[in-house]
């Protein structure tokens, strides 16, 4: 970006493109999250009309990459209990505690629900566990 924010500075820098078969024929909705000395970029992929949508991440030494990202989806219908987790952020709130917030599908696909997971680090790499499921918001 330019100094001032408002253009920008130099030619885009695809980071990753859909590769794996999981993702289908769409990479979407990144989040670029550092975590010490490395960069998290998650991202959603495939049809976000039903179970195959998920979330994947990659890790980076620098912003422009290159990612490697994982072998498997971090967030999936069938990690979390919620159809077709994607379109994440992750925030850390006032103590210290990071989670990712996502959207997905209600049981009978009629509606998208907002949904909130701890997120914990193992290894610089992150883990998401549902438990009993994922919470929802806003019901």
């Amino acid at each position: 970006m330019s100094a001032d924010g408002l253009r920008t500075a130099g030619a885009p820098r695809r980071l990753i493109r859909q590769d794996q078969y999981w993702e289908g024929d769409l990479v979407e909705a990144p989040t670029l999250v550092r975590r010490g000395d490395s960069y998290v970029l998650f991202y959603s992929a495939s049809s976000y009309s039903g179970e195959q949508y998920a979330t994947g991440y990659a890790v980076a030494d620098r912003p422009e990459g290159p990612y490697r990202k994982a072998d498997q989806p971090l967030l999936s219908t069938s990690s979390t209990g919620v159809i077709g987790p994607g379109g994440q952020d992750v925030i850390t709130d006032s103590h210290g505690e990071t989670f990712i917030i996502f959207h997905g599908w209600d049981a009978a696909v009629v509606y998208r629900g907002m949904h909130v997971l701890p997120l914990r680090w193992r290894n610089g790499r992150p883990v998401a566990s549902s438990g009993d499921g994922a919470s929802g918001a806003g019901r």
